[in-house]
């Protein structure tokens, strides 16, 4: 179980952390960490072996907090946990454990060994119309899931997206997501998310977006793929387009001047049209 008792345990947990270093080695749970492979704001992401199924191998994402940001980021890595326990779907990535390890905060899931579709369009630049509709297709089945449990990813784009070995792609990167009943972590009028594939109310900041806010994002992002740079990102200014001009974009702009006439344009301009929502 995951501690959720007050600040003073919590800062107790911290000083543990601080004095625990975790790479090539620790063992954490059943789970013996061989290297890292990511690391962002909340935590820093490891790949590791299940000592009780010796040829199984997951993926460890570490809560590692600098001591006056420890409640908000503990909160947040308490509900990432919660939201990956209720998620089970070909099109998601799978759950695993969770624990407390010498003062260090963890949970395991699944490991995927390829890439992301981040990576493959660095290599590819663009996908064809067809690859680009059954992306989409299989992204909405996995965005589906998340939707039918209540639950918003609010971070949709080519880097939360990987594939597995049987050719599926799945929905990862559950930092930002949360239910949709559940308190807010962010002060209303604080936008979160990737300001290239951010919906509007997402970067107005109102705490009273819903699902819909996910499929914009999915139109950015199936766009992004068959054009090879997200939409408001207009090809003459990709390097100098700040990100609050980005989030200008979303709210005031029209998506039309950048649509092709493809299947993938048929797909994604009902999710772009604001006045619809």
């Amino acid at each position: 179980m995951v501690d959720e008792r007050g600040p003073a345990r919590t800062q107790e947990k911290t000083r543990e952390m601080r004095d625990h270093e975790v790479g090539a080695g620790t063992r954490l749970g059943p789970y013996v960490i061989t290297q890292q492979i990511g690391k962002g704001t909340a935590g820093t992401v490891f790949v590791a072996d299940d000592s009780l199924h010796q040829s199984d191998r997951v993926a460890i994402k570490v809560m590692r907090p600098e001591p006056e940001e420890i409640e908000e980021l503990h909160a947040r890595f308490i509900r990432e946990i919660t939201v990956a326990q209720k998620l089970d779907d070909p099109y998601t990535f799978a759950y695993r454990d969770c624990g407390i390890e010498n003062g260090v905060l963890y949970f395991a899931m699944q490991y995927l060994p390829w890439c992301s579709l981040d990576s493959v369009l660095d290599h590819r630049k663009t996908l064809p119309w067809r690859e680009t509709c059954e992306c989409g297709i299989q992204i909405c089945r996995g965005l589906h899931h998340f939707h039918e449990h209540g639950i918003l990813h609010r971070d949709l784009k080519p880097a939360n997206i990987f594939l597995a070995e049987d050719v599926k792609l799945k929905l990862g990167d559950f930092g930002l997501a949360r239910d949709i009943d559940s308190p807010m972590l962010t002060v209303a009028g604080t936008a979160v998310g990737t300001a290239n594939y951010l919906p509007p109310e997402q970067a107005l900041g109102d705490p009273s977006i819903d699902q819909r806010a996910d499929l914009y994002a999915f139109g950015m992002h199936v766009a992004s793929v068959h054009c090879g740079y997200p939409p408001f990102a207009y090809a003459d200014s990709l390097v100098t387009t700040t990100v609050m001009e980005m989030m200008r974009r979303h709210i005031e702009d029209s998506h039309l001047r950048f649509m092709k006439s493809t299947p993938p344009a048929q797909l994604t301009c009902p999710c772009l049209l604001r006045d619809c929502w």
